[in-house]
């Protein structure tokens, strides 16, 4: 079972380029049996997702939540209730306390991103972290790994798209079909998974950006900034702009 765990859609994340039709339905082209929607500080009613559900039958669709913490980091948060008490800014404690208390399970979303180091002791609020994503590029993906690895922390994949096109790039694969998020997370919570990745479409990707890089160097050195060029730019996000920028790899891992 496919399933990509960090999805955003048009409905309830600003930045959603794509609707949840359009998101499921690329779902089922691109190999995907399952999608996780983590919209920003909302939790998809349930009505409404039982209603997409019975549009898309052979996807299976669960819920979550993406919350900016205090600390200026990402959580995802699995198995959150409709009441939740989930607040943008919210310490990362007070995040996990309230995750943990309903069965739930927290994941520190596309580190090494904004800065390069986490703080100290976030590792104790966290059960994930991903370690690949759309937002997570070839070094990212190294700080990512060592980071799982010296606090013993579950490395997971996900996409994090925000449009059909980056849907599936990157997802966790389960020998065994789940049908309720407690048996998802019960299936991470003892590693039954195995990290998937899209490499023909990431290495497609890659290869567009390689294309568009000189033009990317030279607004660089015109002194245009990294949003006016990633808008300029199909194949560069901002986070990929600021690492050329500041000499690092604009690549995203292969797996």
């Amino acid at each position: 079972m496919l399933i990509d765990m960090h999805v955003h859609t048009s409905r309830y994340s600003a930045c959603g380029k794509s609707t949840p039709d359009e998101m499921v339905a690329q779902a089922e082209l691109v190999g995907l049996n399952a999608l996780v929607f983590t919209e920003h500080h909302v939790i998809w009613p349930q009505d409404e997702l039982l209603e997409l559900q019975a549009r898309h039958p052979r996807i299976k669709l669960f819920t979550g939540i993406e919350i900016e913490t205090q600390e200026g980091e990402d959580l995802l948060v699995y198995e959150a209730a409709e009441n939740s008490r989930f607040y943008r800014r919210m310490p990362a404690r007070e995040a996990a306390q309230a995750a943990h208390a309903c069965g739930g399970f927290v994941t520190l979303a596309h580190p090494f991103r904004y800065r390069p180091t986490i703080a100290p002791g976030f590792e104790q609020f966290i059960d994930g972290v991903e370690v690949l994503s759309i937002h997570i590029l070839n070094y990212g993906r190294d700080l990512a790994q060592e980071y799982a690895d010296a606090h013993t922390i579950i490395p997971l994949a996900a996409s994090d798209a925000h449009n059909v096109q980056a849907l599936g790039l990157y997802a966790i694969e389960i020998a065994q079909g789940v049908a309720v998020m407690a048996e998802l997370i019960t299936a991470l919570r003892q590693r039954r998974y195995s990290l998937y990745s899209d490499q023909e479409r990431i290495r497609n990707s890659n290869n567009l950006a390689c294309q568009e890089y000189p033009e990317v160097l030279h607004r660089i050195e015109l002194g245009e900034d990294d949003g006016a060029i990633a808008s300029q730019m199909p194949s560069f996000t901002g986070h990929m702009v600021s690492s050329v920028r500041n000499h690092l790899d604009y690549q995203h891992p292969l797996r």
